[in-house]
């Protein structure tokens, strides 16, 4: 039998599979969405060991009361019961299956020895099963307990199990059969590749057990799985004096021993040099393992901040020297006292670099590869950022003697709002290179959880729903890093889509091709929107929206597969509307961008989204509104007639004209976000005026799901003869103001134009062509209607689409070529910066938010900034006179330029408005080289009311722009109590930069 998972057979002396010359799998396959590999299998033959037979149980499972062992009897038991409806037997039973060890079961060792299986308890976790018929058995044997649970998950898999995600719906077993045979021959043997294979989370119970049916090994896992036990991390916040109770009070008691930064003691880390902290980090070690006997791991790391200590004695040598020499000294006594016990270690921060001394035996090093792109493959010419990441982990290597570990950060990729990254053949490409490696201990965080019904949330709120697939492939090639990628994505589409399967397997496989596409995804938190435009490109949503339709149809018999179809619809579809601009509401609202405002307000309308005499329409018209044609040639559009019906007593019947016609607020509001309502309007005159006057009110800008929680309930624009009157209407039926105007004079009769625009959270009112009206609304879903008490006419009402730039506009900025360079004068008033873009919305996040403006220009030569920071100029320090010192704690401007678009290295360069200056090399975890010293040219003055900073980078320093390799630039204003910056107001975060397009 061929294994449907061909490189599992491979494996470089790793595996050995021999599936025999029978039927392995239950049987018969009736049902259409059964696992191929177990319906081509699905015979008998002669030579079949039979667990169930018509329904009848012919098996026992026999297993050591370990906490493994006993799991994966109890699943056996479950899983067979559950296909096949068969208990099994306690004893006397045909076939027995035997989970266990040698060390353990001496019949696992004969078995063992009879079959030549090697089954060394010092190797990675290795498993075989075996089918025996002179014994009558089955057996699952491993070489340790952990790897006996492995054995037994090993023949699921084989029968066709599948645990694609925790949880219960993350489970897929063959169809019900009363028939379950292996062939007598069946043997398989493998080994992992890795000692330790982990996605690293806060565990629970789900969690845990998709680990173990996925025979990973990750270390702390609580769960009785038999994972390696293991404690700790950024565990130094944890370490105290026995006469200190918390972090807190040892610092109260013993300051000395901790970090010296800026000529203080500070909290963030320790002084690795005072022997009295040495004394109390050896004493709190040698005490955890008197207390902890069963752990085998102790990890031991600095706090997550990187700060470290810089005393006069630490400062002697670099920052990795020290904190690795330390941990030799701290872990010296447990090493005599307790040989057997290991220690693992991160190396990262300020300890990111091979130190100069050789770290002890018994401690494992993990690389914390930040510094990786999640986006390409190791091997992609086209990436340089990689490159610089198997540079480092060579580096260890030749430092330890042997690979490091691998700690990497995969799944932390985006924040916000769980989106999804293509990163199954990024992950199958390094962990294949880490086997080869010689990596021993590979893990990336995971920190996903379920969602929460109770809060509202649903499956897409939860990254380990959005990010099954790729975790599903890191944890089998943990195992067998020479699985198929294609072969593994088409057992899945085929297991969860059932007959939509090749649609989503097409959908995978677009989405992995437009992941790996130009930019780079490294570090950790980026935002989703920075990448919408490079990843979905309109040929890529001409070609998945239509598939998703099909994939839905086919999927129409088969609820299961159907709701995983519409969830990976919905996956989908949060990358597609982020380039459309239609989600991401709450950024928009809270921190609307002035320069994009400028685009919406420019821009001609587009298609029509809503059209009342549209086919089909004009009938439901009628029924408030009688529609007509006038004869005159002006007027030959079709006319909406409204006229309020009165009951005897002159109450209004009628209220609303569209009602009915439209996606209004009671059937649920549209997804509009800037669109533009235009139409003709006049007050017919005649009989007796209206008793409150001749007005309307254009409803528009209703609440909806993506707002909860905002008070309004819809925004009203009044237009009268007098004038107009916009204002936000409740849910509590008050309303606030939010702007009017008023005409020159009562409008005349006739005909009148009504122009109203939203530009994210603008509202501009025209009216025959003039702004009467300009205002701030609430962001809200797209509605509209028009409520009268007065007789109205209407002609050529549309509703059009304001095109919108994309959100990830927001972070991508076409620098323009200038005809010439300005003057570096410090003025900023040179005519030249006039061909510049210029940005005026910053995100603040201080306590002091000054206004500030920025331009940027560049010439063949150079790239050009010209900075203006608004406010009182009596706060405006200038403190700092030395270059390279702390000039970012005065008023100026901070930048990060990344020109070769890495993510992890860029150029930091501070000036405050006094012109002091601080340049440096630096790379994510904020190592900094103030030793750089770069040519360019800076210029400052001040003024009554602001300052203005000049910079010019020239290319002959930071390198020539390259097409298709944009430059990457954060940008911030610095200052007593200011956070302010053109993106999310963080600092030294390559997640913040900017792209600059300056391509020729």
């Amino acid at each position: 039998m061929e294994d449907i998972f061909e490189g599992s057979r491979q494996g470089k002396g790793r595996a050995d599979r021999r599936a025999g010359r029978g039927l392995v799998g239950f049987a018969p396959a009736s049902a259409a969405r059964v696992i191929a590999a177990v319906a081509a299998l699905a015979s008998w033959t002669a030579s079949a060991l039979d667990l169930v037979k018509d329904g009848k149980a012919l098996f026992s499972v026999e297993a050591e009361d370990l906490g493994p062992e006993r799991f994966a009897a109890s699943e056996i038991t479950r899983v067979v019961e559950a296909v096949t409806g068969a208990e099994p037997l306690t004893n006397g039973a045909p076939v027995r299956i035997v989970i266990g060890t040698p060390a353990g079961n001496p019949e696992i060792a004969g078995a063992a020895a009879r079959h030549g299986i090697a089954l060394d308890p010092a190797t990675n976790d290795t498993v075989a099963v075996v089918a025996d018929a002179a014994a009558g058995a089955l057996y699952c044997a491993g070489n340790n307990p952990r790897a006996a649970m492995c054995a037994a998950f090993t023949l699921l898999d084989h029968l066709g199990c599948r645990w694609f995600w925790p949880g219960k719906d993350g489970e897929f077993l063959p169809s019900p059969s009363k028939n379950l045979s292996v062939a007598d021959d069946l043997l398989i043997r493998e080994t992992a590749a890795f000692h330790n294979r982990q996605l690293s989370t806060h565990p629970d119970k789900a969690k845990s057990a998709f680990f173990a049916h996925n025979r990973m090994n990750p270390r702390g896992d609580p769960h009785g799985y038999g994972f390696t036990k293991s404690w700790g991390g950024h565990s130094f916040n944890w370490i105290w004096p026995e006469d200190c109770t918390s972090i807190k009070d040892y610092f109260a008691k013993h300051p000395e021993q901790f970090a010296e930064n800026g000529g203080v003691r500070v909290i963030n880390q320790h002084c690795y040099t005072n022997p009295d902290t040495i004394r109390t980090f050896s004493d709190w070690i040698c005490r955890f393992w008197e207390g902890h006997p069963d752990v085998e791991v102790l990890n031991l790391s600095p706090r997550d901040a990187p700060i470290y200590c810089h005393c006069a004695e630490c400062s002697k040598v670099d920052s990795s020297t020290l904190f690795f020499r330390f941990l030799n000294q701290i872990t010296e006594e447990a090493t005599r006292r307790f040989p057997q016990k290991r220690y693992a270690t991160f190396a990262y921060s300020f300890y990111h670099k091979p130190p100069q001394v050789v770290l002890r035996d018994n401690i494992s090093m993990s690389y914390c590869m930040y510094d990786r792109c999640y986006k390409h493959r190791f091997d992609d010419p086209s990436c340089p950022v990689n490159g610089k990441a198997i540079a480092a982990m060579a580096a260890w290597k030749e430092r330890l003697g042997h690979a490091p570990d691998i700690y990497g950060y995969h799944f932390d990729v985006f924040s916000g709002a769980p989106h999804y990254a293509a990163l199954g053949p990024v992950l199958a490409d390094e962990i294949r290179w880490a086997r080869d490696y010689g990596v021993a201990f590979w893990k990336t965080e995971y920190y996903s959880g379920t969602f929460n019904p109770k809060k509202g949330q649903t499956r897409l709120d939860a990254r380990l729903h959005v990010d099954r697939w790729p975790a599903y492939v890191a944890a089998r090639m943990l195992w067998n890093p020479d699985l198929d990628y294609d072969a593994l994505l088409a057992d899945f589409c085929r297991c969860v889509f059932g007959a939509a399967s090749n649609d989503l397997l097409d959908y995978y496989r677009r989405m992995d091709a437009a992941w790996q596409g130009p930019g780079h995804a490294s570090y950790y938190y980026n935002k989703p929107a920075g990448y919408a435009d490079a990843l979905v490109t309109d040929e890529l949503v001409e070609a998945l929206d239509p598939l998703f339709t099909r994939a839905m149809e086919k999927a129409a018999d088969d609820p299961r597969a159907q709701t995983e179809v519409a969830f990976e619809k919905a996956v989908w579809e949060r990358w597609r509307d982020l380039r459309l601009a239609r989600d991401n509401w709450k950024a928009l609202a809270d921190e609307p961008d002035l320069d994009r405002e400028d685009v919406l307000l420019a821009a001609a309308p587009g298609k029509i989204l809503y059209d009342p005499l549209a086919k089909g329409a004009r009938k439901v018209l009628a029924e408030t509104c009688a529609v007509t044609n006038e004869a005159a040639a002006e007027e030959a559009a079709a006319i909406i007639s409204y006229r309020p019906g009165r009951t005897p007593n002159g109450r209004i019947l009628h209220d609303g004209l569209l009602f009915g016609n439209h996606p209004r607020f009671e059937a649920g509001p549209c997804n509009w976000v800037n669109y533009e309502t235009a139409f003709d309007f006049r007050f017919p005159r005649g009989g007796e005026p209206p008793r409150h006057g001749r007005w309307f009110v254009l409803m528009l800008r209703a609440d909806g799901a993506r707002l909860e929680g905002h008070p309004f309930g819809h925004v009203g624009v009044r237009v009268g003869e007098k004038g107009v009157a916009v204002a936000k209407h409740l849910r509590d039926q008050s309303e606030e103001s939010l702007g009017s105007g008023s005409f020159a004079a009562p409008l005349a009769p006739g005909w009148h134009r009504l122009a109203v625009r939203l530009a994210d959270t603008r509202a501009v009112v025209t009216v025959d062509g003039v702004t009467v009206a300009d205002c701030r609304v609430p962001l809200g879903m797209g509605a509209i209607n028009i409520r009268s008490y007065a007789p109205l006419d209407l002609r050529g009402l549309q509703v059009r689409e304001i095109p919108s730039p994309s959100l990830g506009d927001l972070w991508n900025v076409a620098v323009p070529l200038a005809p010439s360079a300005p003057k570096m004068d410090g003025q900023g008033t040179d005519p030249a910066w006039e061909a510049g873009r210029t940005f005026r919305t910053f995100v603040n996040r201080g306590s002091y938010r000054p206004r500030s403006e920025a331009t940027l220009l560049r010439t063949d030569k150079a790239l050009y900034l010209r900075f203006t920071g608004y406010g009182d100029m009596a706060k405006a320090t200038t403190n700092i006179v030395e270059k390279d010192g702390r000039v970012y704690g005065d008023d100026g401007v901070e930048l990060y330029l990344d020109p070769n678009n890495t993510r992890i290295s860029y150029y930091w360069i501070v000036v405050n408005s006094a012109g002091v200056r601080c340049d440096a090399e630096a790379s994510v975890g904020m190592n900094i080289n103030t030793g750089w010293d770069g040519e360019w040219t800076s210029a400052t003055s001040r003024h009554d009311d602001h300052w203005v900073i000049e910079l010019a980078f020239p290319f002959s320093t930071f390198g020539e722009p390259a097409e298709g390799i944009p430059w990457l630039l954060g940008l911030n204003r610095c200052g007593p109590g200011i956070r302010q910056s053109w993106t999310d107001a963080t600092y030294h975060s390559p997640n913040s930069f900017k792209t600059l397009k300056m391509g020729k």
